[in-house]
């Protein structure tokens, strides 16, 4: 993502602290309970596989779990085409399988020349 701006950023970190673990170990039996957050961007630019054009003026949010992040880009452009309200989810962030397999679902709306 070479240009644009993250307008906002949150992030919500639950963790159970074991007591006597501070200051000298903080980390050692720490248990992570929940991990959300979200993003608020405008004017990315992705170019995701080379040689294929690049997508360009992408407005948005984005969401995360500990298990899921997920795009929502309202507005961006590929040559003519233009991309409307849709949904990129990677999942999930951390291996669930022994070969490690992460899906990525797209749903796209697209206007203009499919062709571009």
């Amino acid at each position: 993502i070479p240009t644009g701006v993250a307008d906002q950023a949150s992030l919500h970190l639950a963790l159970d602290l074991p007591a006597g673990a501070w200051p000298d170990k903080p980390w050692a039996e720490t248990t992570l309970n929940d991990l959300t957050g979200g993003i608020a961007f405008h004017g990315l630019t992705t170019d995701y596989l080379p040689p294929m054009q690049p997508v360009t003026g992408i407005d948005g949010t984005a969401s995360f779990t500990r298990d899921a992040f997920t795009i929502h880009p309202t507005s961006g452009t590929v040559r003519a085409t233009r991309v409307r309200n849709s949904v990129i989810t990677i999942a999930p962030l951390r291996p669930a399988t022994a070969d490690g397999d992460v899906r990525l679902d797209v749903a796209l709306t697209l206007e203009g020349p499919v062709r571009d």
